[in-house]
């Protein structure tokens, strides 16, 4: 890991409001109007409103959300997958790149009897999934991510755009079939480069049947709570299933396994299986912001404080709720604001910039001494103070 020494956050410097005449500012259109906002407004209410479940199991041992009719949450999918096929991206919109790993059990269980990892859940898939997407997160330039299972989601926030509309600083260009394509081969090219990298730490050939691939889609909403709607709808399936899956591969009865969330639940507490890993049981909200460090200049040997791109993950549990279902209850929203405490800069909760290499190496010089002269010229003119994305 890079970039662990203690800093201080300072938020990307990027006026949304200021763009140009041809795009309407981000304020005003945090609400949607239409029947997905609707219906993640709606939740979100339930959220906010409802006593978390109770099953009997201490809250340091699993965070349970408030319970909530299923239907609502299945049409809330429905209505969100109805806006992942845009066929081309308008700078003016919220833009999500979702990606799921395929036949992802059966790949699982061929790692696993390859001896790659033992029963259960593995902490180094756990891992390698994360840091997929915060490669992803560098990659796209996104502002938030969420990551659990085999799965991550990815938002961007709306761009300066041209009279035409096109945005001028998307990746690619903004051209969707780029992004389905660079999206998915950034995934599946650094989860089985780790694969192989653990094979070898282990002593062990890696079989050659053991190949992993994503798809990718991306979506397009009018309103950041559109988008929204989409992160929420991962987290409530993460929080159903690492129960499942929990039950399932610790070899639970099959009268367990095909039983309700609290029955499920209750086996893990009584077999001694709780708490889950947390990654497993909550998933990983990543934030891309800023963060100011100490580095060392060789040629010189000074010290000067620098400032770079960081990502944070805000639901580690040292503020707020692990399990983003409770956060409409704790009155938090998806999105930091400044001088939200979960953006601090802690041990092992945030990452430098790494590209789609997953190194953890800054792999784009150029752009750090570029914005390090924008910033230099900011305070030459009284600026340079971090605002919010």
């Amino acid at each position: 890991m890079v970039g662990r020494q203690a800093g201080t956050v300072k938020r990307r410097a990027r006026d949304l409001t200021k763009a140009t005449k041809d795009i309407p500012p981000e304020v005003g259109r945090s609400h949607g109007t239409g029947g997905l906002a609707q219906k993640y407004e709606q939740l979100w209410n339930l959220l906010a409103d409802r006593e978390p479940a109770s099953v009997d199991i201490p809250p340091e041992l699993h965070e349970v959300g408030p319970p909530t009719p299923r239907p609502a949450w299945q049409e809330l999918g429905r209505l969100v997958t109805a806006f992942e096929t845009p066929k081309s991206l308008h700078g003016d919109k919220w833009v999500t790149i979702r990606l799921d790993g395929c036949m992802f059990g059966t790949l699982t269980k061929r790692i696993r009897e390859a001896g790659l990892i033992g029963p259960g859940y593995s902490d180094d898939l756990g891992e390698i999934m994360q840091l997929c997407c915060r490669a992803m997160l560098d990659e796209f330039k996104g502002n938030l991510a969420y990551t659990h299972s085999d799965e991550m989601t990815i938002l961007l926030t709306p761009r300066l755009t041209t009279a035409a509309g096109a945005a001028r600083d998307w990746p690619h260009g903004g051209r969707v079939q780029k992004w389905l394509s660079i999206g998915a081969s950034v995934v599946t090219a650094l989860f089985n480069r780790k694969l192989a990298q653990m094979a070898e730490e282990r002593g062990l050939q890696l079989p050659d049947d053991i190949i992993a691939h994503f798809d990718c889609r991306v979506g397009e909403f009018d309103s950041l709570q559109d988008a929204l709607a989409l992160m929420l709808w991962r987290a409530f399936d993460c929080s159903v299933n690492c129960v499942q899956d929990g039950a399932h591969h610790a070899g639970a009865p099959i009268e367990v396994v095909r039983s309700d969330f609290s029955e499920k639940l209750k086996w893990l507490h009584k077999a001694g299986l709780l708490p889950l890993k947390p990654h497993q049981a909550y998933g990983s909200l990543f934030v891309r912001t800023m963060g100011e460090f100490d580095a060392l200049v060789p040629s010189t040997n000074e010290t000067v404080r620098v400032t770079r791109r960081v990502n944070v993950k805000v639901n580690d549990g040292a503020h707020g709720p692990r399990n983003l279902l409770l956060l409409p209850r704790y009155n938090m929203s998806f999105r930091p604001s400044d001088g939200d405490p979960r953006m601090e800069l802690r041990n092992g909760s945030f990452w430098r910039y790494a590209g789609p290499s997953g190194t953890g190496q800054e792999s784009n010089r150029e752009d750090d001494s570029r914005d390090d002269r924008k910033r230099r010229r900011g305070r030459g003119r009284g600026r340079g103070r971090g605002r919010r994305w």
